[in-house]
């Protein structure tokens, strides 16, 4: 009478390491692709990188370093140009707008409501997203058809009625914008998890750890959500960028932010009247917009090409 072996606690780590040797990511793959990350920076992701730094730092330290109020009006100063141009002013290296705001003190501080809202969004749906597409990719039958239901049901309908339906009935506020970046992101996170989430529940060291009856959480915990992270951090930074621009067309549209608190899309709009004769009064914000989406998907793209094994 033949035997079948049954796998045992020593056999798992086995398991693991070819496993992952076949995924193309092991336990200590994040370690490594952090070294990697450094040799592999060209000059242009370095520029990115310093861009974003001094970004960020800007928005932390804005209370400290920007050099006027950014609501207080002053009449008298108004559309004066940047420092460098004729008829500008040392006191306003980017000039001001149309109430005599300083525009260099607006951007400063306009970045910390862009940044939070993205970071919070995206910490949050990614953590929310994860979730359900591990339980779904997991448990399937039922919980797996509730969960992709929903999800393609929020796919299919175009996000920016669905933001704008939201603002119509919650009301515009930082809060609610919050929300937004979450949802945003919430299904793409769900579909990209739970896809990987069905491969990984097929490989060995999972079947060997149910033979040996780990529980279900041991098994999301430790065995899958390791292998899902470096894929999820690649389409985190995609969606933190497109969080950005959908914060910024809401508050052109006058749906996000409202006045006179300085959020960059809201001072895109506010500048579109003045382009003719003070064209830094909206030129400024959405490059501002513009450098801040692309040096992120600049990093997204070096993340992706050294997270993920299939563009080795």
């Amino acid at each position: 009478m033949s035997t079948t072996p049954v796998p045992t606690a020593a056999a798992a780590p086995t398991s693991l390491a070819t496993a992952g040797a076949t995924t193309g990511e092991l336990p200590h793959a994040p370690r490594r692709s952090l070294r990697k990350l450094f040799r592999r920076m060209k000059p242009l992701h370095m520029v990115a990188v310093g861009i974003l730094l001094l970004i960020v730092l800007s928005a932390i330290l804005a209370p400290l370093i920007a050099p006027h109020n950014p609501t207080k009006s002053d009449l008298l100063a108004r559309l004066t140009p940047p420092a460098w141009i004729s008829g500008g002013d040392t006191g306003h290296l980017l000039g001001t707008d149309q109430l005599g705001r300083d525009i260099l003190s607006r951007l400063m501080y306009g970045s910390r409501y862009s940044l939070t809202i993205a970071i919070i969004g995206t910490v949050c749906g990614v953590v929310i997203g994860a979730a359900f597409g591990m339980v779904a990719g997991f448990a399937r039958g039922i919980i797996d058809q509730i969960v992709m239901l929903i999800v393609d049901a929020f796919i299919s309908l175009p996000f920016i009625i669905v933001a704008l339906a939201m603002v119509a009935v919650l009301g515009s506020s930082f809060p609610v914008l919050i929300l937004l970046a979450v949802l945003s992101g919430f299904a793409a996170y769900t579909r990209v998890t739970r896809g990987l989430t069905l491969q990984i529940a097929r490989q060995q060291y999972v079947l060997a750890a149910q033979s040996i009856g780990a529980s279900r959480g041991r098994l999301l915990i430790r065995h899958i959500l390791p292998n899902v992270t470096a894929p999820l951090i690649v389409l985190t930074t995609m969606e933190m960028g497109s969080i950005i621009l959908m914060e910024a067309a809401l508050s052109f549209l006058g749906f996000g932010i409202q006045p006179p608190t300085p959020a960059w899309g809201l001072m895109v709009n506010e500048g579109r009247e003045y382009l003719h004769n003070a064209w830094w009064v909206g030129v400024f914000p959405g490059v501002a917009i513009m450098l801040l989406a692309t040096c992120i998907s600049l990093l997204g793209d070096l993340l992706r090409d050294i997270l993920d094994p299939g563009t080795r």
